[in-house]
């Protein structure tokens, strides 16, 4: 199966006007062209998005989007560079680029499919809760086959102590305490043998059964029914145990799926031999890395390679590993079939692809030979030690009010004498401090000697600060208790020094590479895009601030 090229820059006039926004869609919202090459607001949240855990909102403001942009036409330039240089033209590049959209295929089914039907539903967390109340002592005997239940069962029935056969037969870990599993509670073991359990009367053996791929059956010894938590404090704790359960039991079916109406084909001698069959580990690898194992109904392969290399992050467990990559290729090969890439899917493709590309011209040309010598680092610690010393410590406590005359106010009362805790307890209008006495807690001051900006921070110990205008009304701060900041030999900081050192030789050498490639470039930004952008960004974030009806704990059904 032949594997998309990564995404290229998209042809366009060189002498077309600059894009105009269309609509509310940031997708089709276009800032700025460069080299032909369009960068729209969706492209603007898709990268900030990625670099701060997904946090869109904080994508605010004329300053914020104003700087994200001149950084994606920065990174635009390189990779332009980098696909002239022929990067991203390489067979493992393009093999890499697919299977990373293969990736994000993968983790749109789990999405759709798996991750969303699997929250439980409130009805679903009342019944858990019900049950939470029942203890039941067991004991378990767990075997590899049928026949090796049925013929511990016999055994335990034909008069043997069930603590004799479990330490004898039983693979479970319980096997040296005699099978005993203790007290056990709804959420505890796997739902097939937890059910069992439930339902099984004091005294009475139940089983075999089938769970996890093992065969097991059970006996119930005591039963009690004890007081369970209020529901508020475990409904949270259930609802993730549901979730979870859910989740495997709908994997678990749509592979089954898979394999039933997509069946693979599996090299079975060759499988045999990689994961069953024993091999000391200095002989010859059989079946060589190269060798396929399966291959899917859409031309994926598995390969022993990959499974091997997969072992290694997993304790050198094959059977398991094999397991487990066999799962992912059918759900990969699912979702081929049923989760077409999106123009956001292609996005994320495009900008995992344009990242490799940076990588490699930032390792090959720009950043290449880029270094700092002891000297270097020496002198610049020299020229500022204080910028390396640890902050000073601020134990502040504060008093807000509404205006600026009762500020005044409540700086003659503590020149008068009255309690400052007191005060802010009586008449601040900061909810988060009031009910502590104004306390603030200890704040980090300047690295360096506070200047006339540090506010605050120049305070004496038990000093009380004059009005200071702030957001939220009129502040009067104190200064309950500091702790100077310490400055550092240069031995402690050396290392620290020449990381930042290296840090601003990169971003230096970064800017001159962008600043002669802009020379050559067509780059227009188109202003009133932009300012929609902004408008649409704020919208977007007082929406997402504005209170609304309280979400539900799950969902009724």
């Amino acid at each position: 199966m032949a594997a998309a090229p990564p995404p290229g820059p998209k042809s366009a006039d060189p002498k077309s006007a600059a894009p105009r926004p269309t609509g509310g869609d940031p997708a089709r919202i276009r800032l700025a062209t460069v080299n032909g090459e369009t960068i729209s607001l969706a492209d603007l949240k898709q990268s900030f998005e990625s670099r701060h855990m997904g946090h869109g909102s904080l994508l605010i403001g004329e300053d914020i989007l104003r700087a994200v942009l001149d950084q994606a036409i920065a990174e635009t330039l390189t990779v332009q560079e980098g696909r002239r240089m022929g990067i991203g033209e390489e067979a493992g590049f393009r093999q890499a680029f697919e299977m990373h959209r293969d990736i994000l295929r993968l983790e749109e089914l789990e999405n759709r499919f798996i991750r969303k039907p699997a929250e439980p539903t409130a009805t679903q967390i009342k019944q858990a809760y019900e049950l939470l109340p029942k203890q039941v002592r067991t004991s378990l005997i767990e075997t590899r086959d049928r026949k090796g239940a049925d013929d511990a069962l016999k055994r335990v029935r034909g008069g043997e102590a069930f603590e004799a056969v479990a330490r004898a037969v039983s693979t479970h870990a319980s096997r040296t305490r005699g099978g005993d599993l203790g007290w056990v509670t709804w959420g505890v073991l796997d739902p097939v043998t937890e059910a069992v359990i439930l339902k099984t009367p004091a005294g009475q053996i139940a089983g075999p059964f089938e769970a996890e791929g093992v065969w097991r059956f059970v006996q119930v010894n005591e039963i009690n029914n004890g007081e369970p938590p209020p529901l508020a404090k475990v409904e949270e704790k259930i609802g993730a145990i549901l979730r979870i359960r859910r989740q495997a039991a709908l994997r678990r079916d749509l592979i089954a799926s898979v394999r039933k109406n997509h069946p693979p084909k599996e090299e079975s001698l060759l499988v045999a031999k990689l994961v069953y069959a024993p091999r000391n580990p200095s002989d010859k690898p059989d079946p060589p890395d190269e060798a396929v194992l399966l291959r899917t109904a859409t031309g994926l392969e598995l390969s022993a390679g990959r499974v091997r290399s997969r072992a290694r992050g997993h304790g050198g467990r094959i059977p398991e590993t094999w397991e487990a990559a066999v799962a992912d290729t059918l759900l990969i090969d699912e979702a081929r079939r049923r989760i077409a890439m999106t123009p956001d899917l292609e996005r994320q493709a495009k900008a995992w692809a344009d990242a490799r590309i940076r990588g490699e011209v930032e390792a090959t040309v720009i950043l290449k030979g880029v270094a700092v010598s002891d000297a270097e680092v020496r002198a610049a610690f020299d020229r500022n030690p204080a910028a390396f010393a640890a902050p000073s410590k601020h134990h502040l406590r504060q008093i807000v009010v509404a205006t600026a005359d009762e500020a005044e106010a409540v700086r003659r009362d503590l020149a008068a004498g009255k309690d400052f805790a007191e005060l802010a307890k009586e008449r601040s209008i900061d909810t988060a401090s009031a009910g502590k006495g104004g306390d603030l807690g200890w704040l980090d001051g300047p690295r360096g000697p506070a200047g006339p900006a540090d506010g605050v921070f120049l305070l004496k110990k038990g000093e009380i600060s004059e009005v200071l205008q702030g957001p939220r009304g009129f502040a009067i701060v104190q200064a309950i208790e500091i702790t100077p900041g310490v400055v550092p030999s240069f031995e402690q900081v050396r290392d620290q020094v020449a990381e930042r050192l290296m840090i601003q030789k990169q971003r230096e050498r970064r800017d001159l590479f962008v600043a002669r490639l802009k020379e050559h470039a067509k780059i227009q930004v188109d202003e009133a895009a932009f300012r929609r952008a902004v408008s649409l960004q704020d919208a977007e974030t007082d929406k997402r601030l504005t209170p609304g009806p309280a979400p539900s704990k799950g969902k009724t059904g």
